[in-house]
């Protein structure tokens, strides 16, 4: 594995102790981030009084159909690789996921 790789992996393996940091500079704020590797959105709030961490997180496991998908398989941890390695990587926006959740809520189809 490269340096870039090792530095890659770390980054994912801490993105929630990062997120959970970063929230506790800024209570009352929601801080969201996205996984490297599947349709994964976080958002991560301090309560102002910081006894409280609120992590939610939005999925897409793409439409009905095939758990043989990409969009399926991605969140399911190969058993022949290292829980570290890199893997596929799902390309898509940071934030969509949360946000067509949001949009669905907001128009009542949810």
């Amino acid at each position: 594995m490269t340096e870039l790789e090792e530095l890659t992996v770390f980054k994912e393996m801490t993105l929630i102790e990062d997120g959970i940091a970063f929230a506790f500079k800024f209570p009352g704020n929601w801080i969201y981030n996205s996984c490297l590797r599947c349709p994964t959105d976080i958002g991560i709030i301090v309560s102002t009084d910081e006894r409280k961490v609120t992590v939610r997180a939005w999925h897409n496991f793409g439409v009905e159909g095939s758990p043989m998908d990409t969009n399926w398989r991605v969140h399911v941890a190969d058993p022949l690789q290292a829980w570290a390695t890199l893997g596929s990587y799902m390309n898509y926006t940071h934030g969509g996921v949360r946000k067509l959740w949001m949009e669905s809520i907001s128009d009542g189809t949810k």
